[in-house]
């Protein structure tokens, strides 16, 4: 099972890439965020999303 990350800047950290670029996987590649007053994300949810976009040759 994974673990949450808090806000923008630790999911961001978890993927290795900035601030920005994590916001884009969200709003344009669909990647699984929750927001419940502040942003949320599942680690094991990401790994599935990347997973998935990496099946079908969308990697970014």
């Amino acid at each position: 099972e994974g673990r949450w990350l808090t806000g923008w800047k630790e999911i961001a950290s978890y993927l290795g890439v900035h601030v920005k670029t994590a916001q884009r996987y969200a709003k344009e590649l669909g990647m699984p965020v929750y927001s419940v007053g502040y942003i949320k994300a599942r680690t094991d949810e990401i790994d599935a999303w990347i997973m998935g976009r990496k099946k079908y040759g969308k990697e970014d």
